[in-house]
């Protein structure tokens, strides 16, 4: 019975212990994802980039741990925890991460600032957004249906929508539409909602096996592919089968020898830096970040070699999205309003306030 008790308390709130954390784990997350898709080889674990996923995260230029710290932000370690999970079990598939992004790591954090408090950007704002031409704002509450708003924002954007109730209407807040309510474009429908056929709609269901396909109007499920001889939904070929097209190999597996149209090649675990190769025979095998070294014959680096976070940065190159900190670590850049000692930690178009000793932009720790 703990036990029990103990998983369902975890189902409900566990996860990562702060918003450094979940970054860090999103590095690992992102980085075994990007090795099983073929964008990097595994020998390349210690030089991953900065997650790209942190852009869909980030609240604008604030930093969220500093927001965190300072009590205008709080951390929702559940929802940090199934973004992790959504991003972890992404397939290859292209598009398949972006729509997981948008349905599960949109709860990362919350803001904390009441309507009427100081606030240096909206991802502090609770129920509103900041306001002002000084810093700091101040948080203004988000106006209510029916009033006035200029397209196409302006409005609460969990619950409402900036829209014409009708013709010869004026721009005002209307509730978001629900499933099956006529709709103009997404916007107007409610989360999780997507205007189709100019009616509000639950996602449509990805191509089962054997149905038609493209990659397009009507793609697959996530789990399948389009096959482009039949233009059916099919299952991914494993290892050592026949693939006809990059795509139809298992995750993990690249379509080894494919060449042009017509041709066919070998679903085979994706090769790394000084495994053998053969060159200018269709697809080597070699991950995106390296190229069969027809001098070698050998899988290569494709540019000079780099180290990821946390990794020693003396003589070596930080992976895009770090710097090399004053320990000598590739770490992230600090946003705006992070503790920082000179403006080499601060992100790019940021400085360091000598005297606040945070990172500030062109409008002080207000977010531009």
């Amino acid at each position: 019975m703990r036990r029990l008790a103990a998983l369902l308390i975890c189902a409900a709130g566990c996860g990562p212990s702060s918003f450094d954390d979940f970054r860090d784990q999103l590095v690992s997350r992102s980085c075994d994802r990007a090795i099983r898709c073929g964008a990097l080889g595994a020998s390349e674990r210690n030089a991953c980039p900065s997650p790209p996923e942190l852009a869909v995260i980030a609240p604008g230029a604030l930093d969220v741990g500093a927001e965190v710290d300072a009590n205008r932000m709080r951390f929702a370690a559940g929802g940090a925890q199934q973004c992790l999970d959504a991003i972890a079990g992404a397939p290859c598939a292209a598009g398949a991460l972006e729509w997981r992004l948008n349905l599960r790591c949109h709860h990362v954090y919350a803001p904390k600032v009441a309507a009427g408090g100081e606030c240096h950007g909206d991802g502090e704002c609770e129920g509103g957004f900041c306001a002002g031409a000084t810093c700091p704002g101040r948080c203004v509450a988000w106006p209510a249906v029916g009033d006035p708003c200029t397209p196409p924002n302006g409005c609460d954007p969990t619950v409402e929508y900036c829209g014409l109730a009708g013709p010869g209407a004026s721009f005002t807040c209307l509730v978001h539409k629900q499933e099956g309510d006529a709709c103009a474009d997404g916007s107007e429908c409610a989360f999780g909602l997507l205007c189709i056929a100019a009616k509000c709609s639950t996602p449509p269901r990805g191509g089962q096996p054997g149905d038609v396909c493209d990659d397009f109007t009507a793609p697959c499920d996530e789990s399948l592919f389009c096959d482009g001889a039949t233009h059916h939904c099919a299952a991914h070929a494993q290892l050592g089968a026949t693939c006809e097209q990059p795509e139809a190999c298992a995750d993990g597996l690249a379509c080894a020898g494919l060449g042009p149209a017509g041709s066919s090649g070998t679903c085979r675990a994706w090769l790394d830096v000084g495994q053998a190769c053969t060159p200018g025979a269709g697809l080597s095998g070699c991950p995106a970040s390296q190229f069969c070294d027809p001098a070698t014959s050998r899988c290569a680096l494709r540019g000079p070699a780099v180290v990821g976070e946390r990794q020693a940065c003396a003589g070596m190159t930080c992976a895009d999205g770090f710097y090399c900190d004053a320990l000598g670590l590739c770490s992230f850049p600090t946003a705006i309003g992070g503790k920082c000692m000179d403006s080499s930690s601060c992100a790019p178009g940021l400085a360091c306030d000598p005297m606040l000793l945070v990172c500030t932009g062109p409008n002080g720790v207000c977010a531009p």
